[in-house]
């Protein structure tokens, strides 16, 4: 009996460090999005692994250097071969005039060197999608819509995205004010604000889903609706409070018959 007693205690404590593990993971989890754990890295042994390129566009210059946007950033070409001009992932290259402009998940680069150097015209945002005319260009970040009326002036924002923001891929100008074409559908800014054009067939339900996706939403309680995620949450936290509080029951008279122990 003495015997199975301490496994109990002892394989009690590893499940409880494993319900721990699972529970506050799971949190994290839930809410990786809304806390922004998405885009936050860290380093760590075991990790390290090396990362393709991921090239994304191409662009020439007023001088006629060619440009390459990829993954691990800006790459400028000339007859000694490609380097590195700016670090960090890129995706879209925008020219003008002697300008070039790069879409980065820091912000909307700037080069009026032809890629030499670079700055951040509107840093802290993703930038999204850019579109330049004639006195006016307009930029699409991660939050909202911004527009710059003169060739050096400033960014002012036009509008903010709607709920957490759409993933926007082009922004058009037309007679009706400004198209977007976002992941989610085709957006309209209107009146300051951007709003959801409505396409013929465009909410046509897909014919399946991946088992998986469901197998997640039943984990995190996405698949009942978000009220059911602040239950999963509740849940996940109980499992924390009963984990800690058990381990507190056990270690206060065990570390009591030790101390009695030593006295006696």
């Amino acid at each position: 009996m003495g015997f199975m007693r301490i496994w109990h205690k002892y394989l009690g404590l590893a499940t409880t460090v494993l319900v721990l593990l699972v529970s506050i993971t799971g949190i994290l989890l839930i809410h990786k999005k809304d806390l922004g754990l998405n885009k936050v890295t860290v380093n760590l042994p075991g990790y390290a692994k090396r990362i393709p390129p991921e090239a994304w566009h191409m662009a020439t210059t007023a001088e006629g250097k060619t440009l390459l946007s990829t993954k691990l950033g800006v790459y400028l070409g000339g007859t000694e071969g490609w380097r590195r001009t700016l670090p960090g992932a890129a995706k879209r290259l925008y020219v003008e005039g002697t300008n070039v402009y790069a879409c980065t998940p820091q912000g909307l680069q700037l080069s009026a060197d032809g890629g030499e150097s670079w700055r951040n015209v509107l840093p802290g945002e993703e930038a999204k999608a850019l579109h330049l005319a004639p006195g006016r260009a307009l930029a699409v970040t991660a939050k909202g819509l911004y527009q710059r009326s003169a060739a050096q002036g400033e960014w002012e924002l036009l509008a903010l995205l709607p709920g957490k923001g759409i993933d926007v891929r082009e922004v058009l100008p037309d007679g009706k004010g400004v198209l977007l074409a976002a992941k989610e559908g085709l957006y309209r800014l209107s009146d300051g604000k951007v709003k959801q054009v409505k396409l013929p067939g465009g909410e046509k339900a897909a014919t399946g889903v991946e088992l998986q996706k469901v197998i997640t939403d039943l984990h995190t309680g996405a698949f009942f609706g978000s009220w059911f995620m602040l239950v999963i949450d509740l849940v996940a936290l109980s499992l924390v409070f009963f984990s800690i509080s058990g381990v507190w029951l056990w270690y206060v008279p065990w570390k009591k018959r030790r101390a009695s122990a030593v006295f006696r």
